[in-house]
């Protein structure tokens, strides 16, 4: 569900606003990495960061096949 709401927030701009709503109702998220230095991102924080102010984050230029 945590990511369903980042993939949200960060892809359509009309469900930005409620992805982070409800981000704030799941509250953190742990998760078991085991052993890993991985991380996961708070999606409350993490919707603004990627989206960069703008209404659809932008492409990459390139893209791998």
């Amino acid at each position: 569900m945590n990511s369903f709401a980042f993939c949200a927030g960060t892809c359509c701009a009309p469900l930005a606003e409620k992805a982070i709503v409800a981000a704030r109702k799941m509250g953190k998220v742990e998760v078991d990495m085991r052993k890993t230095d991985c991380k996961m991102p708070n999606t409350e924080d993490y919707i603004p960061k990627s989206r960069r102010g703008q209404p659809v984050p932008p492409k990459k230029q390139t893209a791998r096949c």
